[in-house]
């Protein structure tokens, strides 16, 4: 039995095949064995899935940035953010808020996280609260998920301080999904056959 050895052909000679005309034998495709895959899981439902945050004496904050504490939901740890006088500091207009994933966290090198959530800022009186949704996917480092113009803060002042000067802020997640995937692509090489 001889041994015959075929050469690759590349996308590129295979156009020129057909520009040219040139017989060039049988082409036959070989896969190389399967490099890309994915993994999606979902958690059916989530155990505690809302977490509130008191920020007490609001109007007397200095600092440019405060964090919750850490809360569990979906099987990560996260934190809220909030910039009192907006995250950019530009005019000081606005509220900022964020979520992040606790301890400056990241998904792992072959992760992405998706979260559907509900931010809100509770009104004194419990019906007019201002909420944003999110549906969001999170791929590397932790730049947080939110928005830095979430609430005027004139408005704030108006109708969503209580008596004691307090803001209560609502995090609800909806969805908490994962998924682990190969970072390398399948890749489809032609031979030619004569």
């Amino acid at each position: 039995m001889t041994e015959r050895k075929y050469p690759l052909v590349t996308d590129n000679a295979k156009e020129n095949h057909k520009e040219n005309q040139t017989p060039i034998g049988d082409v036959r495709y070989i896969t190389s064995p399967l490099t890309s895959w994915e993994i999606l899981s979902f958690n059916k439902k989530l155990q505690k899935p809302k977490f509130s945050w008191t920020v007490k004496k609001f109007s007397q904050l200095k600092e440019h940035e405060y964090t919750s504490n850490k809360f569990s939901v979906g099987e990560r740890n996260w934190v809220l953010k909030l910039y009192p006088k907006g995250y950019s500091r530009e005019d000081d207009k606005w509220l900022s808020v964020f979520l992040h994933l606790a301890d400056n966290g990241a998904p792992k090198a072959d992760e992405k996280i998706f979260v559907q959530a509900n931010l809100r800022v509770l009104d004194q009186h419990g019906s007019n609260h201002k909420a944003y949704q999110m549906n969001t996917w999170k791929i590397g480092k932790n730049l947080g998920w939110g928005w830095d113009e979430f609430l005027s803060l004139e408005e704030l002042r108006k109708a969503y301080l209580d008596k004691e000067d307090a803001l209560n802020v609502e995090a609800e997640f909806e969805v908490v999904s994962a998924t682990k995937y190969s970072p390398k692509s399948k890749h489809c090489y032609y031979a030619a056959i004569n």
